[in-house]
This record gives C-alpha cells, structure tokens and sequence, in this order.
C-alpha cells in the first residue's frame, strides 16, 4: 500500500516521537523511510545578516551560516538513519532548503505517507500548530499526525 513513509523532523525529541510508528509502518508494508529536515535558504539567511556598510562581510557570513545549517541537519539526520538501518530499515535522507510543508510534498509524490508529530506548547489543536496545518495543506499523500508528548 505504501512504498515510502516520509518522517520531517527538525531535532526535536517531540519531532522524533514520530519515529516508532514510522518504523512499524515501514516493517508492515515493505516500506522505506525517507527522514526530512529543512534549513534556512541562502536567500533568507543573506537577508537575515545583511548591514548596508558591509555587503560583502554579510555574504560570507550567510554563507557560513548556511553552510554551517546544512551540515547539522546533514550530521542529525544521518544519526537518525544509522540508527534505524540497524534496525534493518531501509533509509533515506532528504535536506532541503525552505519551506518544511514544500520540503515534505516533494519528498512524498507517489505512493508515500507522511508520518509526522504535532507539538502544540501551549495546548492542543487538533492537528498541531502552523507546520503541521502547512504540510497537511501542501500534500496529497495521507499523513498520520502523532500527538507528541512532553
């Protein structure tokens, strides 16, 4: 039924709650998991340390910035896939820059599910704060929104 169960996580403990239902979703169809994580675009990590008296200062710094992003989200989602490998899953990962809910509908095109834990701190949603409405917008996979427990 499912041929990839796509995980977005973002480092959080809450965000990994998600994980043993993948994992178990995975084992009961045959499924692969794809972990997704996003960081800050070039574009938006420019903007975000732009000063007028030193563009060019502004540049490397967004550089290092995102580079320095990517490879974190690189180094945890490679942690996260090693883990479950051990556990005979197959694994993929995927880091994108941007939008989490654009990230996750491009991860999950054609015979996917999403599995994903909402973490509302204040109180409880029925489907979570503004991500997890994003991504349940964006995509025309089925997702499994799991409550995250504190």
């Amino acid at each position: 039924m499912y041929e990839r169960v796509i995980v977005p996580l973002n480092g959080s403990a809450a965000a990994e709650q998600a994980l043993p239902h993948a994992v178990e979703i995975a084992r009961r169809f045959g499924a692969s998991i794809t972990l997704v994580r996003t960081v800050i675009s070039r574009r938006q990590a420019y903007t975000e340390t732009m000063t007028a008296t030193t563009p060019d200062l502004s540049a490397d710094v967004a550089q290092r910035r995102h580079a320095a992003a990517w490879d974190a989200a690189h180094r945890y989602l490679t942690a996260v896939q090693q883990r479950l490998q051990a556990a005979g899953l197959p694994v993929t990962i995927r880091v994108a820059e941007g939008s989490v809910a654009i990230a996750v509908r491009d991860a999950a095109s054609g015979g996917a599910l999403v599995c994903m834990a909402a973490h509302r701190r204040r109180r409880w949603r029925p489907f979570g704060g503004s991500v997890s409405r994003d991504i349940l917008r964006a995509v025309d996979a089925p997702v499994l929104v799991i409550r995250a427990r504190a």
